[in-house]
């Protein structure tokens, strides 16, 4: 009669522990694959939200003439090639509201932009280089969030009688 006590005891034992351990795998399971589905889902919006203002930015904007005062759709070019006083209008749009350009560009992520020249070095169009939420390089914008996305597109520049091509950089996140 003992030995059918222990075998009972160690038997119910053994339903508890492993009860307990599936219930620990599921919520370990279930966490992390909520976690991968947000993780996922907050990237491909960052990732729309970065291609919607290199859209943008590439166009001459609305009007084709805008002016900081009356602006439609942001938009960086002239002809096909970057405006330089597109380019500081847009800066100081940026520096003066950057909420309102983030609803002009019809983004919630924030932003950060600049240029380079084929050899990889910064063509500064204004004082700061970069254009974009204020206090930001893009080495703070990495370091925000794990979520950056960054976007290269080539646009024409037309300067001194030459043309050549150049990268516009974006840098997209959303804080935490």
């Amino acid at each position: 009669m003992s030995k059918t006590k222990r075998g009972q005891i160690w038997y119910m034992d053994f339903i508890i522990a492993l009860t307990l351990f599936l219930l620990i795998v599921f919520l370990s399971f279930k966490y992390m694959m909520q976690d991968y589905a947000f993780s996922a889902r907050n990237k491909n919006e960052v990732l729309l939200e970065a291609d919607r203002i290199s859209n943008s930015l590439i166009t001459e904007g609305m009007p084709v003439n805008w002016t900081e005062e009356k602006v439609y759709r942001l938009g960086l070019t002239t002809n096909g090639a970057i405006n330089q006083s597109k380019v500081e209008m847009f800066r100081n749009l940026t520096f003066d509201d950057y909420a309102n350009v983030k609803t002009l560009l019809n983004v919630k992520s924030d932003f950060l932009i600049y240029f380079e020249n084929k050899n990889g070095n910064m063509i500064n169009f204004t004082e700061e280089g970069y254009i974009g939420k204020s206090g930001h390089n893009t080495i703070s914008a990495e370091l925000i969030s794990e979520e950056v996305v960054k976007l290269s597109r080539f646009i024409t520049y037309r300067h001194d009688n030459i043309a050549e091509i150049i990268m516009m950089n974006i840098f997209v996140w959303e804080e935490k």
